[in-house]
């Protein structure tokens, strides 16, 4: 019984996953290229900034709430 549940709606799954995934792709498309970015070093030492104090210091959370921020740290 459920068998034939299951090979009715898989296919009507799969076709919106396929339709949400091709509307998807035509929004990437609609995009251009940047043409002006920085030299590589520099956006590696950007990178390693935010990684350091957004991620490991975890600044946004500690700059809003403080309570909730100390919490949230301390689990990790």
């Amino acid at each position: 019984m459920w068998g034939a549940f299951v090979y009715f709606v898989f296919p009507i799954a799969l076709g919106f996953i396929s339709y949400s995934i091709w509307r998807r792709v035509q929004m990437w498309h609609t995009g251009a290229p940047i043409s002006d970015l920085d030299p590589w070093p520099r956006l590696f030492l950007s990178f390693l900034k935010l990684a350091t104090f957004d991620i490991v210091a975890h600044r946004k959370f500690v700059h809003r709430e403080m309570y909730a921020g100390i919490m949230h740290f301390s689990l990790f």
